[in-house]
C-alpha cells in the first residue's frame, strides 16, 4: 500500500500496487479557482425562427466545449442578464447563456463565461411546450435547430464581443436514437447525453433535452462542415429514486454509430455491503468491474478527504496514520465506486487516460460518524 500526501491535496493511497508504471492523479482538496473569459453574440437567423405561440416558447442555450479528455470539468456559472419586455418598458431577468422567445420576451444577446483556450461555441434551440403550467418537470422540450461556431480561443481575462453563432442547416442533422437497459434495482431516475467530440476543440454534451425511456430520440448534428471529423458517445445514468445521490451507475458507449440504434449495455451494478467499523473500510466487489476506488468526503459540503485506488481486488482496508488527521470527527461520507475500463493492463497504467475508456462506473455510499 502506498500513500501520498501533499499540502493542499487530499491524501491517496493505492492499494495492491505492483506495477513497474503506474501514473497516477493526486486531486487538490478543493478545485482551484479557473481563469475564465467572457464572449458575447447572437445567433444568425434567429428572427426566422418559428413565433411563440400557445404554450410554445424558443429557448436557446449557449455552451462551450469542455477540454478533450475531460470528464470531471466544474461547470462555470453563468448568471443572469436583464432583457426588455416586448410591451412597455418593464425588464426581466433570464439565464445570460440562453435566448429567449415568448410571448412577452424576444431577445438574443447571450452572454458566455467560458474558459479560455481553443473551444467551440455551440447552441442547442429547443421549442418548450409548458404544457399550460408553470412546473418544469412537465415541459416537452423538442429540439428543432442547432448553431455553431468553431475555431475560437478566448484569451483569460478578455471580453469578446459580437460573436455570431452560424445556424446548422436542417439537412445536416441527424436522429439519435438511443435504447436502455431496465434499471437497476431501486433505481427510477434516468437521463442520457450525446457528446459531441470535436478532437483539440474539445467536447460538447447536449445536455438539453435528456434522453430517458419515453423520449429515446432526438436531433443531433451531422459530422460535416463545420464539423466533419468529429464522433459521438452517448453518457447514460441512473440514480435512486429518491432525493439520495447513490446509489448510481453510469454507462459511456464510446464512438458511438448515430446511423444505428445506440444501445447501452447492461448497468454494472453498484457496490453493495458498504462499511465502515474501528477504522476498516469495506465493501462487497463488483463482477465485472476492472477496479475500485473509494472516496471519504465531508458529509455536509462533499468535500474531497482521501482517495483509495485498489488494484489487487481487495474489497477492505485501513488507512495510515497522517498528522494532521485528515478525517474530522463527526460525520464523514464513504463512497465506494467500480469501474469498468477494457484492455487495460494494472500493471503498467496512466490512471487519467485510462479513464477516458472507461464504459461503466457505479457508486454507493455510506455515512458513519467518527
Amino acid at each position: 500500500m502506498l500513500t501520498a500526501s501533499i499540502a493542499g491535496y487530499a491524501p491517496t493511497t493505492w492499494v495492491g500496487v505492483s506495477g513497474s508504471n503506474l501514473t497516477v492523479p493526486i486531486r487538490a482538496v478543493a478545485r482551484p479557482t479557473e481563469p475564465t473569459a467572457t464572449v458575447t453574440g447572437t445567433i444568425d437567423l434567429w428572427g426566422a425562427l418559428p413565433l411563440a405561440t400557445g404554450n410554445h416558447q424558443l429557448l436557446a442555450i449557449v455552451m462551450a466545449s469542455a477540454p478533450p479528455g475531460s470528464d470531471d470539468v466544474e461547470e462555470i456559472g453563468q448568471g443572469t442578464r436583464s432583457v426588455h419586455m416586448l410591451r412597455g418598458s418593464a425588464t426581466a431577468n433570464v439565464p445570460a447563456n440562453v435566448c429567449l422567445r415568448t410571448t412577452l420576451i424576444d431577445d438574443c444577446h447571450w452572454q458566455l463565461a467560458t474558459r479560455p483556450g481553443p473551444q467551440a461555441h455551440f447552441a442547442v434551440i429547443i421549442d418548450q411546450d409548458t404544457n399550460g403550467t408553470s412546473d418544469p418537470l412537465d415541459d416537452t422540450n423538442t429540439v428543432i435547430a442547432y448553431a455553431v461556431k468553431t475555431g475560437v480561443a478566448p484569451i483569460a481575462g478578455s471580453v469578446s464581443t459580437g460573436e455570431v453563432l452560424e445556424r446548422i442547416a436542417d439537412r445536416d442533422l441527424q436522429d439519435f436514437s438511443a435504447a436502455f437497459p431496465i434499471l437497476p434495482p431501486e433505481m427510477a431516475q434516468l437521463a442520457a447525453f450525446p457528446i459531441l467530440n470535436l478532437g483539440k476543440a474539445g467536447r460538447i454534451t447536449i445536455a438539453v433535452p435528456a434522453l430517458d425511456f419515453r423520449h429515446p430520440t432526438t436531433r443531433v448534428p451531422k459530422p460535416v462542415g463545420r464539423l466533419a471529423g468529429m464522433t459521438y458517445d452517448l453518457d447514460a445514468r441512473a440514480q435512486s429514486a429518491n432525493a439520495e445521490i447513490e446509489p448510481t451507475t453510469e454507462s459511456w458507449v464510446r464512438d458511438a454509430k448515430v446511423s444505428d440504434t445506440v444501445a447501452v449495455p447492461d448497468w454494472l451494478p453498484p457496490p453493495s455491503g458498504v462499511s465502515a467499523t474501528r477504522g476498516i473500510y469495506g465493501f462487497t466487489a463488483v463482477p465485472g468491474a476492472t477496479l475500485h476506488a473509494a472516496e471519504l468526503q465531508n458529509a455536509s459540503s462533499g468535500a474531497r478527504l482521501w482517495s483509495v485506488t485498489i488494484f489487487d481486488g481487495s474489497t477492505s482496508f485501513t488507512l495510515p496514520d497522517l498528522a494532521p488527521d485528515p478525517l474530522p470527527p463527526g460525520t464523514v461520507k464513504l463512497q465506494v465506486s467500480a469501474l469498468a475500463i477494457p484492455g487495460i493492463n494494472l500493471e503498467a497504467i496512466a490512471l487519467h487516460d485510462a479513464m477516458q475508456k472507461r464504459t461503466a462506473r457505479s457508486t454507493a455510499a455510506l455515512t458513519f460518524r467518527r
